[in-house]
Order: structure tokens, then sequence, then C-alpha cells
């Protein structure tokens, strides 16, 4: 054993690969078995190899005498893969590689820091998973079909889904925990080429501020679906913050614009009897202020027309899901009356092309592709040149716009037109106080149909104001 010793001690030293080498060896590379004299006496073996390939077979009369010898030549083994100094530990020498690479990250970090003092940083902050795994994939299908059961207009439910397919083209395969918040910031705020994002890579610096905080609430709603669902510990979108929108003065039409909006709507139903009407839909946005979607979802069972009281309630299916109950005007009801039905939808399902085809009629200028009467034998001759420059161009939600910003100003009361309207007093006087003339006005609430009691209309009490019977404004 001396010898042995002497020989491992005088040696030179081991290089970088020798010391790997001996880091692997292990106690269980000495033998020791049990064995007998051909007299018949009990001794015992040890063998094996040493890391330097020399071959090891001692004998002991008992087998305490065989394990202690063993231990020896395994502590001088480890000490030499240790580089001579010998450490009394319970560690593995697994445990022993994993403490010296943590000591080795901690040491990346300026000031003294322990593997002690990291461990209990750890214990301090750990938490355990609170989530489960599902990808952006079968989530995207759970967050639709719960949209579907809330009775999410169709509208937003297309919304939504175009949004979350872009996602879903990109991260489909990942957990929803997976994704981060600045990957989120780059995916709504991307602008440069070799970013991700849901835009074409050509039109991003073009993309509008309005337009990436639509896809920032798409997100939002969708990884709150996500957090309730327990499938992220967090929502990654609550930290990108909103861009912001240059506010502008909403636009309304002319009088005479809408003059020519209403002819063309009743000169469709005679060109194309084939088509429902769309005059009462249209009439509703100019005349009742209504919006898009709160006409979309009426029935005609939501009218009421007693005379002198006539209304029309949105009950549980306006904006908000709250009930409202719009006192029509009587160039509404004039326009609208003559269509009424007992009951059904008072949106018709193809709305979308008659509404193109209406402002194309009304001399707007309308992409052909929207409006497709290519081979339309009646409209294709009158609406060949919809997409001519000189033509002027359509007033986004400009229906509403119009009666909200004519029905201010004839009404000059803040709270009436809000009520009427169905928002807020101080959102009307800053949106639309002042966009139009007081005679632009009452030339827009004369807009009647042919046939109308002129006469009988302006005599009525409650609308004297919007048809210039009241001079106090």
């Amino acid at each position: 054993m001396s010898i042995f010793l002497d020989n491992i001690f005088t040696r030179p030293a081991t290089t970088e690969d020798e010391m790997r080498e001996l880091s692997k060896w292990n106690i269980d590379k000495l033998k020791i078995v049990e064995k007998r004299t051909p007299g018949g006496k009990s001794y015992f073996q040890m063998f094996g190899y040493l890391p330097d390939g020399k071959k090891i077979r001692k004998r002991f009369e008992t087998e305490s005498e065989a394990k202690r010898s063993r231990r020896e030549f395994v502590l001088e083994i480890e000490e030499e893969a240790s580089g001579g100094e010998y450490r009394n530990t319970k560690l593995s020498r697994e445990d022993e590689r994993d403490a010296e690479v943590a000591l080795k990250s901690l040491r990346q970090i300026d000031g003294e820091h322990t593997l002690s003092s990291a461990v209990e940083f750890f214990k301090s902050n750990y938490k355990e998973k609170s989530w489960t795994d599902k990808t952006i994939d079968d989530a995207i299908e759970l967050y639709v079909d719960d949209c579907k059961n809330r009775n999410l207009d169709i509208s937003t439910l297309t919304g939504y889904s175009h949004r979350l397919r872009r996602m879903s083209l990109a991260w489909g395969n990942r957990m929803v925990a997976e994704v981060s918040q600045a990957e989120l910031y780059e995916w709504i705020y991307c602008r440069k080429p070799d970013q991700v994002g849901p835009w074409d890579k050509s039109a991003r610096k073009t993309v509008s501020n309005n337009e990436r905080n639509h896809e920032r609430a798409t997100l939002s709603a969708f990884f709150s679906f996500c957090l309730s669902s327990k499938w992220c510990e967090s929502s990654p979108v609550v930290g990108v913050k909103t861009s912001t929108v240059k506010g502008a003065d909403p636009e309304a039409y002319d009088p005479e614009e809408v003059r020519r909006i209403m002819s063309a709507a009743v000169r469709y139903e005679k060109l194309c009897p084939e088509d429902e009407s769309l005059v009462s839909c249209i009439a509703m946005g100019f005349f009742a202020g209504m919006r898009r979607k709160e006409i979309m979802r009426l029935d005609w069972q939501d009218f009421d027309w007693e005379e002198g009281e006539e209304t029309v309630a949105i009950k549980g299916k306006g904006k908000g899901l709250k009930r409202r109950v719009i006192d029509m005007t009587p160039t509404c009801i004039e326009w609208v009356k003559p269509y009424a039905k007992a009951k059904g939808s008072v949106w018709p399902p193809n709305q979308k092309k008659l509404n193109y085809r209406i402002l194309a009629l009304a001399g707007f200028k309308i992409d052909p592709t929207y409006i497709n009467c290519k081979t339309h034998e009646v409209l294709a001759p009158l609406l060949e040149d919809s997409n001519d420059a000189s033509r002027p161009s359509t007033i986004d939600n400009g229906l509403r716009h119009s009666g909200l910003t004519y029905h201010l100003r004839l009404t000059n009361h803040d709270g009436e037109t809000a009520l009427w309207g169905g928002n807020s007093p101080q959102m009307i006087h800053n949106q639309y106080k002042g966009l139009k003339t007081k005679q632009q006005a009452r030339d827009y609430w004369a807009i009647l149909p042919e046939g109308s009691n002129r006469k009988a209309i302006r005599a009525d009490k409650r609308w004297g104001k919007l048809y210039g019977c009241d001079e106090s404004n």
C-alpha cells in the first residue's frame, strides 16, 4: 500500500482530461468477493483496475479488511481527482460537480454570494407551478367557443377569429405560458421586417396606432381568458401599454349627400326588387342615431308604433348589453314605418354588398370588388365608374355621426342628445358640438320620402326644434 501511495504523490500532475476521467471513477470499480482455499478456508479477494489501468488483486482474511483497503484506494483516487485536497464530505461526486457549476455561475454576479444564500433566496421566491400546459391552438379553439357561448355579435367574433388566427400561424404549437411580455410587445409594435408580428412586412410602418390598439385589445381578452382558465401564471399583455391615438373630429355627411343616399336606397329597390330593402336600416342610422351593431340586432317586434309615442327598444342587445329606448323622430318614422313587419330581423343578411351598391349609386367612390355587379344587367352600366377618383369618399360610421351632429345642433342640449344617442353628455359636447350650421341641421331633418305630410310633421311639438318651429336656439 505504501508503495502505491508513493507512486500517487510522486508521479507528474494529471492533465485536465485525466482529471475528468478520475472524477468519473467510483468505488464500484473494485470488486470484493468471498472465496475458499483448496483446503476449504474462507477468504475475501479484492480485484479490479485503477484509473491508470493498473490491475489490483489482493487477498484478505476478513471482509472488513477488504472493504477498508478498498476505501483507502478510493480516498487516494478522489484526492487526486480534487487536485490533491481531500475533504470529508457526504456529497456524491455528482452533487459536488453540481455545486461547482452553481458556484461558478454565482461568481458571475457582482458582489460576494454564497451557495447557501442563493439557495435561501430561491426558497423564498419559489412558486409551485399553478397552471396547466395548453397550446396556443387549443386555447384559441376554446376561447372562440366561449365567445360564441357568450353571444358576442358576429362582427366582433369575426374580428377576434381573424386576429387570433394570425397568432396561431406564428405560435400555434407553443404553450400559452411560454409567451412573454417582450414577445407580445414586439408582436403589437413590430415595424422591422425581421420582427415577429401579424402584419405584412412591407406595410408595417404604415399600420395605424388605432389598429395596433385593436390588436392589443384582442390579445388582452384572449390572455385574460387563459389566465382565468389557469393556463398561464399572468397575462403577458398587462405590461404592454396602448398607443396614443390622435383625436379627430367625427365627420358628418352634408344634407345634400344624405338626400342622395336615401334616394339611391329607394332607387335600388326598383332596380333590384329581388333584393331586400335597406331603406329602413339606413334611415335608422341617419335619423335615429343608431349604431350599426344595434341595427343588426333589431327585430321588428322591438318597435312600438303607438301614434305620438313611437319608440324602438334595444333590450339587452345594445352597447354593453344595456337596455336603451330611442324616441323615433318624425323623419325616422316616415322612412321606417312603411317597411314595418310583425316580427323578423330588420337587418338583411347580405346588407354589406347592398350598402356598397347604394353608396355607389349615390355617387360615392366604391371599389368594384365590393359591389360585385360586373355581370349584373341593370347595375353594371350604372356603376362602371364607381372607382373614379373624382367621386367623394364615404365616411366611416357616417350615418350615426350625422344623426348626432344635426340633433345636437338644433337641440343645443348635450344631455338630451346624449340620452337620445346612448352616450355621455361630455362625450357629445366634445365630439359633436358646432360641426355643422343650424341651417344645415334644418335641411337635414327635412329630408323626407315622397308623399310625406310635411305640414303634420312640422306641427309635432316633440320635435319642433328639429324642424325650425322653435327659434329659441
